[in-house]
C-alpha cells in the first residue's frame, strides 16, 4: 500500500514557521517531498490512512495537516539542520580554560515530547492522538526533566 503524503510541498512553503525551508521548497521541491515522506510514513505507522477516504480520494483534516508541518519542521531543525540523528541536543552551559586544561559541562535540550524521535509538544500529539485507534496509541516518550 503506499503511503498518503499528509502535506504537499505547497503547504509546507505556506505554512511553515522555518524560511529555510520555505526557501528550499522553491529550490528544491524533491528534497521537501522526502522530508513529507519521512514524517507521513511515521504518522502512518499510527493512524490508518483509510479513515481519510472518501470515494476514490483522501481527505486529510486541516488539524491533522498542521500537525504534519509542525513535525517536519522539528525534523527539519532537529535532524536537516543541526545534524542531530541520535535525539539528543547537547548545549555547553560552562566552559573554563587554565592554561592548557580546559573543562566543559554540558545538558542535554529535550523536548518533553517526541514522536518517533521528533520533538514536538502535546498539542500536536493531542492532534495525532485524536485520529488513532486505541490500539496504535502505545506508550509516548516524557522527559520529566
Amino acid at each position: 500500500m503506499e503511503i498518503l503524503e499528509i502535506v504537499t510541498v505547497q503547504e509546507i512553503k505556506e505554512r511553515t514557521t522555518i524560511q529555510e525551508l520555505s526557501t528550499l521548497c522553491d529550490e528544491q521541491p524533491e528534497t521537501v517531498n522526502k522530508y513529507i515522506k519521512i514524517v507521513s510514513a511515521k504518522i502512518r505507522t499510527k493512524i490508518d490512512q483509510e479513515i481519510f477516504k472518501v470515494g476514490e480520494n483522501y481527505e486529510i483534516p486541516s488539524d491533522l495537516k498542521m500537525a504534519c508541518i509542525s513535525l517536519i519542521d522539528s525534523f527539519y531543525n532537529r535532524t536537516i539542520k543541526a545534524g542531530n540523528t541520535g535525539g539528543k541536543m547537547q548545549r555547553t552551559s560552562y566552559t573554563e580554560k587554565i592554561d592548557d586544561y580546559s573543562i566543559s559541562e554540558t545538558y542535554s535540550e529535550n523536548n518533553v515530547f517526541s514522536f518517533y524521535g521528533i520533538p514536538t509538544d502535546g498539542d500536536v500529539l493531542d492532534i495525532l492522538k485524536k485520529y488513532m485507534s486505541n490500539e496504535s496509541r502505545g506508550l509516548w516518550n516524557v522527559n520529566l526533566h
